[in-house]
């Protein structure tokens, strides 16, 4: 004989979780945003200004990601 449990949870509405969800998003898109901005202004910087300032071409990206993320 099989039995089979389902367990229902109270403790977030589907309203709430979308919200959440949605609230993520937005915080996601907001710093991708800020991650484009970094990477476009630092990309339009002459070689040899972005040599002033210690950084080589090639890392800007990573630069960016933990200006950015971290």
């Amino acid at each position: 004989m099989a039995n089979a449990n389902i367990t229902l949870s109270t403790g977030s509405s589907l309203v709430a979780r979308i919200e959440a969800a949605l609230e993520a998003f937005k915080e996601a898109r907001a710093l991708r945003a800020k991650y484009n901005t970094t990477v476009r202004e630092l990309s339009e910087m002459t070689d040899r200004d972005l040599a002033d300032i210690g950084i080589c071409r090639y890392d800007i990206e990573e630069l960016a990601t933990k200006h950015v993320y971290g």
